[in-house]
């Protein structure tokens, strides 16, 4: 028998045990994507692999019921985002909804010819009734809003807070109360196409089941920072705490902006606070609250304190420690404190 034959008899015999230890159990196995590993190298330009959505998707809050008592999910009002029965048929009577978590189908749309689009793309209306083209980020605006119009009169009437996660307003640059005679502008996270979809879906470095994608978490449980989303921009970024233009504060210390950021919220609670008599702000069933020291509620009608801690809250409620819009959120703390104090922010650099 010639040489050559001969080798294609063994290439045909090891394909054929490899098939048939294939498919034996516990035999041998055909190499196979390990899960969670990224089948590309993480790229901004890119969402994560999709290896990854379900444990992504788990590990973001999306995948639970809020806490809540009485649950969200019997509370007429909260099912639109809090269930994804409520949000997929857009309503806010709690009768029409069984109590289930956002998942796949509820933002994707997998029925007919749809293919998983997303329910909610293009425009989006704000509470304060702006409008804006926010592509695929429609669907995250659409919840992550403070609910209510600070130009509306009720809303201080009422002394109505912004709901908890006011994210779009901040990132947008809308709905603080702007004080006449203060120029307010924005960052250029403003005009980043797709906004929240742009930073919290990228693609984290290793491509964590905690991070990035469907998680939309910008850290790992560990505290992992994932920065791929900002450096196009700022390629030599360390962390998301990068040094502000000045110091915000006036504590005499140029620091990150996040940090700025909180010691503008520090420095301007209890004046704000004063107006009312108290020493801290909260808010509870959605008013606005303040407190006194030890604790206990302290109501007052003044529009000055509630158009303040509105603003207040506006900031601190949305959680970015103003890395969502640095421009908008200093300039609204500054000019608040102005407003309330009578003065600028003692020995700091006014954005």
């Amino acid at each position: 028998m010639r040489p050559r034959t001969i080798a294609v008899l063994l290439v045909v015999a090891a394909v054929a045990v490899v098939a048939l230890l294939a498919g034996r159990p516990g035999g041998f196995r055909l190499a196979e994507p390990t899960p969670g590993a990224p089948s590309n190298q993480p790229s901004p330009a890119n969402p994560a692999p999709t290896t990854n959505t379900s444990a992504q998707h788990k590990a973001s809050a999306h995948s639970r019921i809020t806490p809540s008592e009485p649950p969200l999910h019997t509370r007429d009002g909260c099912v639109k985002c809090h269930t994804g029965p409520g949000f997929v048929k857009q309503t806010s009577k709690a009768a029409e909804v069984s109590a289930q978590a956002i998942g796949c189908n509820d933002c994707h749309d997998f029925g007919g010819n749809k293919e998983g689009k997303l329910r909610i793309v293009g425009k989006a209306t704000l509470p304060n009734n702006k409008a804006v083209e926010a592509g695929t980020a429609a669907t995250c605006i659409t919840c992550h809003n403070s609910r209510r119009n600070i130009d509306d009169p009720a809303t201080l009437k009422e002394a109505s807070a912004p709901h908890y996660a006011p994210q779009s307003e901040l990132l947008l640059g809308t709905n603080a109360f702007e004080y006449p005679g203060t120029r307010y502008t924005n960052s250029v996270h403003t005009a980043l196409a797709d906004s929240c979809v742009t930073c919290h879906m990228a693609a984290a470095p290793g491509n964590p089941a905690d991070a990035g994608g469907h998680s939309m978490r910008m850290k790992t449980k560990d505290g992992k920072e994932n920065l791929n989303a900002c450096r196009p921009c700022h390629p030599d970024l360390k962390s998301f705490d990068r040094t502000a233009y000045g110091d915000y504060d006036g504590d005499g210390t140029l620091e990150g902006v996040q940090t700025e950021v909180h010691g503008l919220l520090e420095k301007l609670e209890p004046e704000i606070a004063r107006l009312a008599g108290a020493v801290k702000i909260g808010h509870a069933k959605g008013k606005i609250q303040f407190l006194d020291q030890a604790g206990k509620p302290v109501t007052t009608s003044d529009p000055k304190a509630l158009q303040a801690a509105w603003n207040w809250l506006l900031v601190e409620l949305d959680k970015s420690r103003g890395i969502h819009n640095p421009a908008y959120a200093v300039q609204v703390l500054q000019s608040t404190y102005k407003a309330v104090t009578g003065k600028d922010v003692p020995g700091a650099a006014l954005r």
